[in-house]
């Protein structure tokens, strides 16, 4: 749903368009997700009643626009390490683009994939303090340790009960999907000359 208001990623995840990136870095999100609340009900017109699950990464971009939008909207956010999760941004990035272009930016591309985080993460915080209180902070290495307890303590915190049955398919459903079920992703910040201290410093830990 996200492209359908040109205000995405998506088009920089599929090719090397860094004026476009450079516009959306400072770009007014509140139309994109009065749209996105259109398509969303009309996921939900044959069953309005049932909540609906999603995940879409640059929601992070912009909170603010997503609860002024949809206020009984409830957040959750995963941290990960931030070495770790720029590496693999990079990797599946590089990956995507080599499908579309035969002529790769690579120094380009990686300059302006550590600049949509820096910028996710600024954003990101702006919204959090127009909005305190309102983001369910889930750590990565909590979810993969313990995906079931974790999600029940999103529930928790979210002031849903967990049911007996609710709380079997969350386990059963965990016990199906362990991680690496469809192979491994190997990627390595090396690869792409940044330094991993330096990743560190600059994208603290905000839940430290």
């Amino acid at each position: 749903m996200m492209p359908l208001s040109f205000l995405t990623r998506m088009f920089w995840n599929l090719g090397s368009i860094h004026s476009y990136m450079n516009w959306l870095f400072t770009a007014d999100m509140h139309q994109k997700y009065r749209e996105y609340v259109d398509l969303l009900n009309v996921q939900q017109a044959t069953d309005p009643t049932r909540r609906l699950v999603l995940k879409a990464p640059e929601h992070v971009d912009a909170i603010d626009a997503l609860l002024d939008a949809l206020p009984e909207a409830i957040v959750v956010q995963t941290y990960r390490d931030p070495v770790a999760q720029l590496a693999s941004y990079l990797s599946l990035g590089e990956t995507a683009r080599s499908k579309s272009t035969e002529h790769p930016q690579r120094d380009a591309d990686i300059a302006t994939g550590v600049g949509l985080i820096e910028t996710a993460i600024r954003r990101n915080a702006e919204a959090r303090a127009r909005y305190p209180g309102r983001v369910i902070d889930v750590r990565y290495n909590d979810l993969r340790r313990d995906p079931t307890g974790t999600v029940e303590e999103i529930y928790r915190r979210a002031g849903i009960e967990v049911s007996p049955a609710l709380h079997g398919a969350l386990a059963a459903h965990a016990s199906a999907n362990k991680h690496g079920k469809h192979g491994a992703h190997r990627y390595n910040l090396a690869d792409y000359g940044l330094d991993a201290a330096d990743i560190a410093q600059r994208f603290a830990d905000p839940l430290a």
